[in-house]
């Protein structure tokens, strides 16, 4: 049987479906879904590594398994909708949500003479470019309402 270094069984072991737990002291803790576990040694001896292949049922031929299921795919990549694999798979759903951001800054306005706080309230508008006007210059087809608009003085 042919030796594998520690580096080479880990491999077999994450093709496997494994994944690491833990390490304890000279030894690598790799565990299953199942809760099934297999501890590798640094200094992997032959021995070891066939009797750990036999009680674990693992397959040695890495490239056969990446065939049979994705290796470098993640835990449920395979039924994930940002996995774009799988874009004409998954049914797509719309939802409705509603969206509330408060944003606030501190910017200088000109004002001639005695004003009000209303004056205030309009000189904003007309010489400071707010959030919502951004959203509706890009063309957003979203309907976005202004909940509040306060103006501060300091």
């Amino acid at each position: 049987m042919r030796q594998y270094t520690h580096k080479e069984f880990v491999k077999i072991c994450i093709a496997n479906g494994f994944h690491l737990n833990r390490t304890s002291g000279d030894h690598s803790i790799y565990v299953n879904k199942e809760g099934r576990h297999i501890s590798i040694p640094m200094k992997l001896e032959c021995v070891i590594a066939r009797r750990l292949i036999k009680e674990n049922n693992l397959e040695t031929n890495i490239k056969k398994l990446k065939k049979l299921k994705r290796m470098n795919e993640p835990d449920g990549a395979s039924t994930d909708a940002r996995n774009p694999d799988l874009s004409n798979q998954l049914p797509i759903t719309e939802v409705t949500v509603a969206v509330s951001q408060t944003l606030s800054t501190t910017a200088v306005v000109k004002m001639e003479g005695e004003y009000d706080e209303s004056d205030l309230r309009r000189a904003v508008r007309e010489q400071i470019f707010l959030p919502s006007d951004c959203a509706n210059a890009q063309g957003a087809k979203e309907a976005w309402v202004e909940d509040d608009f306060e103006v501060i003085e300091e």
